[in-house]
């Protein structure tokens, strides 16, 4: 009894001594089996998609219409059935914001919050922030791509100086916010995976129609290649500017095929005991549950309905 009480509250890097035993544990059994490493095929000798590494190989990228006219990604977890959907948002500053708005928006995100209990397939939900340099050429591109050369040539040449005169690094930072459905716990009971879908894009509707009163901006939801080119990013990040320009200037059907959940993940990659390394970036954890192989979908913190 006192071992056990002594394993629970002493913690290294702020989780229990007990926690990092198991998990020790567990990559050891892991690497004995030869389950921590992943080397991708350059010929497969059957038709589909290539598998992901770590907690992403159980997983598939679906795209489903979302009742305007477009399409928005889903990512289905084949052992669980569960169903993630990705919003984009952009939050609000409070530099310039009247206190009184901003408190409204912090009491209105408290109660979105408190909503999600009444929603008994909702699984975990998970805002991130996503932050990474930008070399500035982001900028420089938006604005040649707004210009009109019709235009006098002082406004261009006052244009070209503003760009000239602004940082040449910057952050590029995007905020999305994952929602997780189980549709096995919806009381509707769908019978498929189609059915299911349309059971989260009905949930989902409520959910980031009453999130644009907590501060945000809805952009609206991810799309498939959207998704894809974030955790190709996170396996990669040197290619986060070109996906990031493919992205916002609008991809042709031939590149959407192109850029799917068989082409996002790394040529290769390594699971050790305390960190990921994929074959372009390594992601270091400071403790063994938040080290796992970079992924953008997949074990996520979990929200339950009686914490809310």
């Amino acid at each position: 009894m006192v071992l056990a009480g002594a394993a629970s509250l002493i913690r290294v890097g702020g989780v229990p001594l007990a926690q990092v035993a198991v998990q020790r544990l567990r990559w050891w059994r892991g690497a004995r089996a030869g389950r921590t490493s992943y080397r991708a095929e350059v010929v497969l000798c059957h038709a589909g998609v290539l598998q992901l590494p770590g907690t992403l190989a159980a997983t598939e990228l679906l795209s489903a219409e979302d009742g305007r006219g477009g399409r928005y990604g889903l990512v289905r977890d084949r052992r669980t059935g569960f169903l993630t959907a990705t919003l984009q948002v952009v939050p609000t500053s409070t530099w310039l914001a009247d206190p009184g708005d901003a408190d409204q928006w912090v009491a209105n995100w408290a109660g979105w919050l408190a909503s999600l209990g009444y929603l008994p397939a909702l699984r975990r939900v998970t805002v991130t922030v996503d932050t990474a340099p930008d070399p500035g050429l982001t900028l420089t591109g938006q604005v040649a791509a707004a210009m009109d050369t019709s235009a006098p040539r002082g406004a261009l040449e006052i244009i070209e100086q503003v760009v000239a005169a602004a940082p040449a690094a910057a952050a590029d930072v995007s905020t999305r916010v994952s929602i997780t459905f189980d549709p096995a716990a919806s009381p509707v009971q769908p019978r498929s995976t189609a059915e299911a879908v349309t059971e989260t894009g009905q949930a989902l509707s409520g959910l980031e129609s009453a999130l644009d009163s907590c501060g945000v901006t809805v952009l609206g939801r991810a799309r498939a290649s959207d998704i894809a080119g974030v955790v190709r990013t996170a396996f990669d990040p040197a290619v986060r500017g070109e996906i990031s320009r493919l992205l916002a200037t609008g991809l042709s059907p031939a590149l959407e095929e192109q850029l799917n959940w068989a082409s996002a993940g790394p040529a290769g990659a390594e699971e050790r005991w305390d960190c990921g390394r994929s074959a372009a970036a390594r992601c270091t954890g400071t403790s063994p549950t938040s080290s796992r192989l970079p992924s953008a979908h997949s074990a996520r913190p979990r929200h339950s309905p009686s914490s809310r």
